[in-house]
């Protein structure tokens, strides 16, 4: 008992080392920033990791000087499009299912869920949830945000693969939890790094000049749009009582003038309008190439007019989204396995892990796919149901192979010595009624 204390007062001791260590590492990476923002370059002011998260939070709720409008598009585009139709579950057992099924109603984990952590991800590069265990077996699910308590995920030196704890300094101690109970998500960053980057990392200085930008566009078409009159008189007196006039009666534009003068209009020429427009469009092309958000998200539909440029846009989208729900899927899949073994140790049930859990981001050019190619494969007998069905976007296929097997059997057992169509004529025929021979079947 008597070393408890002493045990207690390390802890407390260690709590205050990383305590200072973050201090330290706090007022090195303000020195950075002040500096950046006192240098003449303007293109990445937020040189931070804190500074760019804190910029884009400010920019998405509309309080910062610039760029609100348009982080705010990005980011709403983002987290809409790599969410997809939501979670997917593809779990081969009932009982499994049924437990997953579950813990989603339980802490809410649906469409809308999804698309908050989305914009979290954006925020910070990386999203890190924990479980906590429930007096009913279903774990509970928690949200930490980096940008409010600076947490550490560390990893093993030998494979970085394998994360060892995630820690932070909460209100009265430090908080450790071992990787069973976490599923961490990150983007954009090295294999062996557990730091996320920022979406808008590197990028917010660009956005404040094409708010910069489009702010002077606007002036330039004001003074376009109001052009000065100009007189010119020979002689001096006359142009001082011809002014004298115009300002005793209040003279507009559009008011009858009659004088001895010469009368021009003084305008601004193409040059400037045509300097600011190609600013403009070149920042918005580089700021969509940045975040994956095609320009005419933001506003800049001339940029897709042309059908060829267009279908790229979608298709480099597409890829990226991917690639990004991929990340997604793999940390639910870590979270529902997880929240499984902790359920099974509370209540000793058995179930499995072997399973997935997956975003689908479903498009046109994938349905036009299936259509074309993976159909007529599978009405022509060259694949089989269920790789068929592992094509189709949104399908279970082990669950619906499984379906259409079952449903088979029941027909063959309802109608003895009757024969049941193949679902492949069927298929088919119903195509060539369509006019639709799929590619040569």
């Amino acid at each position: 008992m008597r070393f408890g204390p002493f045990e207690l007062s390390f802890r407390r001791r260690r709590a205050q080392v990383r305590e200072m260590d973050n201090s330290i590492q706090y007022v090195g990476d303000l020195i950075l920033q002040i500096e950046a923002l006192q240098g003449t370059s303007t293109f990445n002011r937020y040189v931070t990791r804190e500074a760019q998260v804190d910029e884009t939070i400010r920019k998405y709720r509309g309080i910062a000087t610039k760029g609100n409008i348009l982080v705010r598009n990005i980011l709403n585009t983002r987290r809409a499009f790599t969410s997809g139709r939501g979670l997917g579950v593809l779990w081969k057992g009932g009982d499994e299912k049924q437990f997953i099924n579950k813990f989603f109603q339980v802490n809410g984990l649906n469409l809308s869920y999804l698309r908050q952590l989305g914009l979290e991800r954006s925020f910070e590069g990386q999203v890190l949830l924990t479980l906590n265990q429930h007096a009913d077996g279903v774990p509970r699910v928690r949200f930490v945000s980096w940008y409010d308590t600076h947490y550490e995920i560390a990893a093993n030196p030998l494979d970085y693969g394998q994360i060892l704890y995630a820690r932070w300094l909460g209100a009265e101690r430090e908080v450790s939890l071992d990787p069973g109970r976490i599923a961490f998500m990150k983007f954009d960053t090295r294999l062996n790094s557990y730091t996320g980057t920022p979406l808008m990392a590197g990028i917010l200085g660009l956005v404040e000049e094409l708010d910069d930008a489009l702010v002077m566009l606007r002036k330039v078409n004001i003074a376009a749009a109001n052009p000065t009159p100009y007189f010119q008189f020979q002689q001096e007196d006359d142009a001082d009582a011809f002014r004298d006039y115009l300002t005793s009666s209040n003279w507009k534009m559009g008011m009858a003038l009659a004088g001895s003068g010469t009368a021009t209009m003084l305008q601004i020429g193409y040059g400037p309008y045509t300097a600011l427009v190609e600013q403009i469009t070149t920042s918005a092309q580089i700021i969509a190439g940045h975040t994956a958000v095609p320009p005419h998200y933001l506003g800049f539909a001339r940029e897709v007019a042309n059908r060829s440029v267009a279908d790229d846009m979608s298709n480099a989208f597409v890829a990226i989204s991917e690639t990004e729900t991929s990340e997604w899927g793999n940390g639910f899949t870590e979270l529902a396995g997880r929240a499984m073994a902790m359920y099974n140790a509370q209540t000793g049930s058995t179930l499995s892990y072997d399973g997935k859990i997956a975003i689908e981001v479903i498009s046109r050019e994938e349905f036009g796919r299936v259509a074309s190619v993976w159909l007529p494969m599978w009405l022509a007998g060259g694949i089989s149901t269920p790789t068929f069905l592992s094509k189709v976007p949104g399908v279970d296929e082990l669950t619906e192979a499984d379906a259409v097997n079952r449903e088979l059997k029941e027909r063959q057992a309802q109608t003895p010595g009757q024969v049941i169509p193949d679902e492949r004529k069927v298929g088919l025929d119903a195509l060539k009624t369509y006019g639709v021979t799929g590619g040569g079947v």
